[in-house]
């Protein structure tokens, strides 16, 4: 579950090539949609077929690594830019 609460664990998890992270942060920002809506939760709503927009709304906030690709003002702090 994605939201306000993360599990950790002890066992130890693979580092997740470049690839896996993008795909990764497409899936939770909405640039790519789940197969289902309770793939992902975001503030205890279902979040998985909902588009960035939306889970913003939810409170959703994500800068990507690389941002000057992807809609971000650079003079902007994050906060204030429309990616932040």
């Amino acid at each position: 579950m994605i939201g306000s609460e993360f599990r950790t664990t002890t066992r130890r998890v693979p580092r997740a090539s470049s690839r896996q992270i993008r795909l990764a942060v497409a899936a939770l920002s909405g640039e790519r949609l789940a197969a289902r809506d309770d793939q992902i939760w975001i503030a205890g709503q279902r979040a998985g077929r909902l588009g960035p927009t939306r889970r913003r709304t939810l409170g959703l906030s994500v800068v990507p690594e690389e941002r000057h690709g992807h809609g971000a003002v650079l003079e902007l702090s994050l906060s204030k830019s429309p990616t932040g």
